[in-house]
């Protein structure tokens, strides 16, 4: 059992059904690009590495102190990604507005 930070519980507190806390990323590479399958394996084989996705969350009885992070014993190394590709030729400027 590990304490959760201030901050992580906030996050956890800030979100509902409207507020949502968690995070998405968008990689641009250089040269031709990877195939998903690649890429993917590429992130599963990292993800052992990651404590915490290896873990959930569990709350305190009573709210008496932050939610804890527990070992989950029925964790899996699972990515989910969605892929987008740009219907035409992206330029650096296109790809951040």
């Amino acid at each position: 059992m590990y304490p959760m930070s201030p901050i992580d519980a906030l996050f956890l507190h800030a979100e509902d059904g409207v507020t949502h806390m968690h995070i998405g990323s968008c990689s641009i590479f250089a040269g031709p690009p990877p195939e998903i399958d690649d890429l993917t394996a590429l992130i599963e084989s990292k993800l052992p590495l990651l404590t915490r996705y290896r873990q959930k969350v569990r709350f305190v009885p009573a709210a008496l102190g932050h939610p804890v992070w527990v070992d989950d014993p029925t964790s899996t190394s699972v990515t989910t990604s969605v892929t987008r590709r740009c219907q035409r030729q992206a330029t650096s400027m296109t790809l951040r507005s």
